[in-house]
């Protein structure tokens, strides 16, 4: 019965759910924006000279060379910069992940941008977005709305890249483009409790009956019987089953562990925020060599 009502078409409007799925979106321009953002400012002139011209005898020159002749000290301070960088993700990921089962999915967002104005925990947008997302979106638009979410985040970081060079020779252009950051998250954090719940987290934590009433608003129609019946066989099957991590090995599952094993490690040395910055030094290096 479960999988004859899965075939069949979303019932109510889209339109609705579609706006609260690029309203949260808005989150990947932010997190995008802070990958982007960091190469260019570190080879801002307003920036070496606040923290490395007269840093431990550093002078313009050296502050301004070749990447293999640039000061070790100056070195080691962007490589702890990008390994403190990483903590932040990985912490905010983890708390992220806390906060989603426990409070929402709406909460988790805000705790996003949060951490975002702080500075720290960038990694919980990277996964709390898209749960919202597919737990939102009409079963049909999941996978286009999942993309318009990718989009959103290289949209951030060709934002950023424009701004840099908006701001490149301003004497506070590293402070610009960091303020700049700010706007995407403290928009986010005003609007995300205008919009509904997750109707998923409901039915799971709080019950039928209030992923109902969500779901109603959701799709805007009173015919919501057949996905609200899908979300619970969904609960349904997932806490009657006895997971473990040795599952993840199991013939049917192991391509895809792989797959996305290799998606994250092929795509951190691409577009991560360490190889942006060298990428972005590099360039520089060869551009004024003509």
């Amino acid at each position: 019965m479960a999988s004859n009502e899965n075939t069949n078409a979303t019932e109510g409007s889209r339109m609705y759910a579609v706006v609260v799925c690029v309203f949260a979106s808005l989150g990947g321009i932010f997190f995008g924006y802070d990958q982007g953002v960091t190469g260019g400012v570190l080879v801002m002139d307003s920036f070496l000279e606040d923290f490395c011209i007269n840093y431990d005898g550093n002078t313009n020159i050296t502050c301004h060379a070749k990447p293999a002749l640039l000061p070790q000290n100056w070195i080691n301070y962007t490589t702890l910069f990008n390994v403190l960088y990483y903590i932040g993700c990985i912490l905010g990921a983890y708390v992220g992940g806390f906060i989603a089962d426990r409070f929402g999915r709406r909460a988790t967002i805000f705790s996003a941008g949060v951490f975002f104005c702080f500075g720290i925990g960038v990694g919980n947008s990277s996964f709390s977005l898209p749960i919202f997302g597919a737990e939102m979106a009409p079963k049909e638009l999941r996978g286009l709305l999942s993309g318009f979410m990718q989009m959103s985040i290289v949209t951030g970081i060709l934002l950023a890249g424009i701004i840099n060079i908006v701001v490149e020779k301003d004497p506070k252009g590293w402070r610009t483009t960091n303020a700049i950051a700010m706007i995407f998250p403290v928009i986010v954090m005003a609007g995300i409790f205008f919009l509904p719940e997750s109707p998923r987290w409901l039915y799971k934590v709080k019950g039928r009956a209030a992923a109902e009433t969500t779901l109603k608003r959701l799709r805007r129609t009173e015919n919501v019987q057949i996905e609200l019946n899908a979300i619970g066989d969904a609960l349904e099957e997932e806490g009657s089953s006895n997971a473990t991590w040795a599952d993840l090995w199991q013939p049917a599952i192991r391509p895809r562990l792989i797959i996305a094993m290799l998606l994250q490690l092929l795509n951190k040395p691409l577009v991560s925020t360490p190889s942006l910055c060298t990428v972005v030094k590099s360039l520089k290096t060869l551009l004024a060599m003509g």
